[in-house]
């Protein structure tokens, strides 16, 4: 079977109009061009889709393909529009460094931006710590990472992405959930629970 998306037109225009002069005109084609189609088409699939009795009327074969045809046409149509999207924006492949924290809080909204805005690009996301994904910046396995400030890092550019305070969590006996400022120092032993030195937040912590 080789016909063409032009021949499925114009035998939908025939079947709809019921007229080959009424289908050509629709179809910008000439009269004996539409019907030279028709009969093409006719010798191709082995069955008759129209009687020429005077009237231009499908045959059961018709209307079967006619239903057949308006699903191709609607298909070919939604593919056309799939595509719209995709002729703007960015195009490539990036690799991107979040840690657990963010990939949980922030990732799903913002990444579906993204593709909206830019559904030629492809992202992929490599989850890890602070450390492991600084290492993997200046390796160049990642075209950036998002992490707590760090100092001094030689190879590395940053700049402030978003402002995250850090918070102290306390139970109600240990004395630390009033408002008034905290001078750790000045309390008791304490037992805290903090990131390892490989972490770029624990300094944070420690000032």
């Amino acid at each position: 079977m080789a016909e063409s998306l032009r021949d499925i037109r114009l035998f939908v225009a025939v079947y709809e109009e019921r007229s080959f002069t009424a289908a050509a005109a629709r179809e910008k084609a000439t009269q004996p061009g539409v019907s030279q189609h028709i009969r093409k088409l006719e010798e191709q699939l082995g069955v008759t889709l129209f009687s020429r009795g005077g009237a231009v009327l499908p045959t059961p074969a018709g209307d079967a393909y006619y239903r057949g045809c308006i699903e191709v046409l609607r298909a070919h149509e939604q593919a056309g529009l799939a595509l719209a999207r995709f002729g703007g924006g960015l195009a490539g492949e990036i690799v991107v460094g979040l840690m657990p924290t963010v990939t949980r809080c922030s990732l799903a909204p913002a990444l579906a931006r993204f593709i909206d805005a830019h559904p030629n690009v492809a992202v992929r996301v490599v989850e890890a710590y602070s450390g492991i994904l600084t290492e993997q910046v200046r390796a160049g396995e990642l075209a950036f990472a998002i992490v707590p400030p760090v100092q001094g890092e030689i190879g590395l550019k940053s700049r402030l992405f978003l402002r995250t305070p850090e918070l102290l969590v306390s139970s109600a006996t240990s004395g630390l959930h009033h408002l008034a400022p905290v001078r750790l120092a000045e309390r008791g032993p304490l037992k805290l629970v903090v990131p390892s030195a490989a972490n770029a937040r624990r300094d944070r912590i420690e000032t």
